[in-house]
């Protein structure tokens, strides 16, 4: 943050939120929030964040955020997608978990489904 790379500031949040090496959820969702608060976005939605594995991405879900949606807009950014990865599913990931299937031949229906995962290494 010092050398004024806010981005990578804001990337870092969620890192802090180990006790002896083990993530703990509390932690978890303060970072999220104070990640949130830091990029001017809402910070409420991290009060009910659970961790899990990802298996099935619903444009719908609420509970899909943060690290999640992360990876999944980074993997999409490395498949040449047009998109920031900021943690949020707003319109640009939206419009992004569409563009994806469509130019692998798959199903557009704002899945992001097995195949979808492999070819995204997710």
């Amino acid at each position: 943050m010092n050398e004024g790379d806010y981005p990578g500031a804001a990337d870092r949040f969620p890192v802090w939120n180990k006790v002896n090496g083990e993530a703990w959820l509390g932690l978890t969702r303060r970072r999220l929030a104070e990640q949130a608060l830091f990029l001017g976005k809402a910070w409420q939605p991290f009060l009910n964040y659970e961790e899990g594995t990802v298996q099935v991405l619903k444009l719908a879900e609420p509970r899909m955020q943060a690290e999640d949606i992360r990876r999944l807009q980074e993997a999409l950014k490395q498949a040449g997608i047009n998109i920031e990865p900021d943690g949020f599913f707003g319109n640009e990931t939206d419009r992004a978990v569409k563009q994806f299937p469509q130019q692998k031949g798959l199903t557009a229906d704002g899945i992001v489904g097995a195949e979808s995962r492999r070819l995204l290494g997710l």
